[in-house]
């Protein structure tokens, strides 16, 4: 909010004008009998009061265009979904029946001129969650940005995309690989714009820790109900009855797969050191490319020294480093980009991390690096119908460097601008010794009041 000459002016002419009105109460006052000091002082209250109520008015009109001053712009997003699939058979499919995937509750206002709080609470089928609940300093000096508090952070293309607010029905499965689903954090990111002719923000971040949130799960085969199943399944072991038999033919036993004093993830709200925290950063930028299309680039970095403490050996930590980058191309043309356009991109991560195994009785530290990418084609071919394609490969976090794979497309019907039907089908190869999965799903997504996540494209 900027003062200049004529501004304040008009502001004192309102307020004269605002105190001559209460010109009777003022002589009462003066009139009152009782110390001149008192009578000062009330007299001061009460002009400053007036000023305040009249700046106040203005200021409030100039911040928040939404409603009265610091009323929160509020909005509900309701993600439903169900799907069929082969995971058992080819013969006969199955379906987890109706899931409601996520009930977002979005509260966001202004605090002042120069900071905004974002609050959203997400509900469903396991309960209710603090999603993000952040505050951002948007106009601080030096074209600085500080936001704080638990967010989807600044990290690829996707992971600051609310599930039902991406283009396509399911959640990049190489996200889950690597981070256990949308990157989501407690931490501080300082965002910079660079003093140059061209846009290139530069983001500095610090995290609690390195951890994951996913509102989307893949069907699992029958028979395996438990955590080591699911694990021997991503191995590659297939179940026989009490024990596993693995792609050498050896036989393995559910404790060997069991190992209650692995390493673990330091607790949340625990005292820790400096080296304990996550450090990360992005470098994005665009580039146009005439009228009608641009390019979008970025590339981020995750690093936790002491991602995972040992059990075995006191003192002794584990790292995990998670880096990437990613382009996508738009085509918006000027004259028509609100009912047809297109974009295509793709992200390539990486993922380091330590860990120890236990080979004849000796313990031994080693770390995986795994890749993979994920690719996307999205295209509004009218102001009602959507449609794309997407696919990934990516090699599996732990275990043997099995390569999963996981294709798609999708179909999207935009009954107004507020909801719409999707259709997907996806072809999933997670498990190394288990027939793919073939899926079809549908979801149903609607929005009511102000519901928004910042610039997304």
């Amino acid at each position: 909010m900027v003062f200049n000459k004529i501004q304040i002016k008009d502001d004192m002419s309102l307020i004269m004008n605002s105190i001559s009105t209460k010109w009777p109460v003022l002589i009462k006052i003066i009139l009152w009998p009782g110390k001149i000091a008192f009578k000062l002082s009330l007299i001061a209250f009460l002009s400053g009061t007036l000023f305040l109520t009249q700046v106040h008015g203005q200021y409030s009109d100039t911040t928040n265009s939404q409603g009265a001053w610091q009323n929160p712009n509020i909005g509900f997003a309701l993600d439903i979904t169900t799907d069929a699939s082969d995971i058992d058979s080819t013969k006969e499919w199955t379906s987890a029946g109706v899931n409601i995937r996520s009930a977002e509750l979005a509260l966001e206002s202004n605090i002042d001129p120069f900071s905004r709080l974002n609050i959203n609470l997400n509900f469903s089928e396991k309960g209710a969650a603090i999603h993000e609940t952040y505050f951002l300093l948007h106009s601080l000096p030096g074209s600085l940005q500080l936001k704080g508090g638990h967010m989807l952070t600044r990290f690829g293309r996707w992971n600051q995309f609310h599930t039902h607010a991406m283009p396509f029905l399911s959640e990049p499965r190489i996200y889950q690989e690597y981070f256990g689903g949308h990157f989501s954090a407690n931490g501080l990111e300082l965002s910079w714009l660079l003093p140059l002719r061209h846009y290139i923000e530069a983001t500095f971040s610090v995290y609690e820790n390195i951890s994951g949130h996913s509102h989307d799960s893949d069907p699992t085969p029958s028979g395996f109900t438990s955590a080591i199943d699911l694990k021997a399944a991503e191995l590659g072991y297939t179940k026989h009855g009490s024990h596993y038999h693995a792609p050498d033919g050896s036989i393995i036993l559910a404790s060997e797969l069991d190992d209650s004093a692995s390493p673990q993830v330091k607790e949340a709200g625990s005292n820790k050191r400096a080296e304990d925290l996550v450090i990360g950063g992005r470098l994005k930028t665009t580039f146009e490319l005439g009228d009608n299309w641009s390019i979008d680039w970025g590339s981020s970095m995750v690093y936790q020294k002491n991602y995972k403490f040992s059990q075995r050996i006191n003192g002794k930590s584990y790292s995990k480093a998670v880096y990437g980058t990613d382009i996508t191309v738009f085509w918006h043309p000027l004259t028509s980009n609100r009912h047809r356009n297109l974009n295509f991109g793709i992200e390539f991560l990486g993922n380091y991390e330590g860990f120890e195994r236990l080979e004849n009785g000796e313990l031994f530290a080693d770390t995986n690096h795994r890749f993979g990418f994920f690719s996307h084609l999205h295209m509004q071919i009218n102001p009602t119908w959507h449609s794309g394609i997407f696919g990934e490969l990516y090699q599996a976090k732990e275990g043997e460097k099995y390569e999963r794979k996981r294709y798609g497309y999708f179909l999207s019907y935009y009954l107004s601008h507020f909801q719409f039907i999707r259709i997907e089908y996806s072809y999933f190869d997670k498990y190394k010794n288990l027939r793919p999965n073939n899926r079809i799903q549908l979801q149903y997504d609607a929005v009511i009041g102000y519901h928004t996540h910042g610039s997304q494209r």
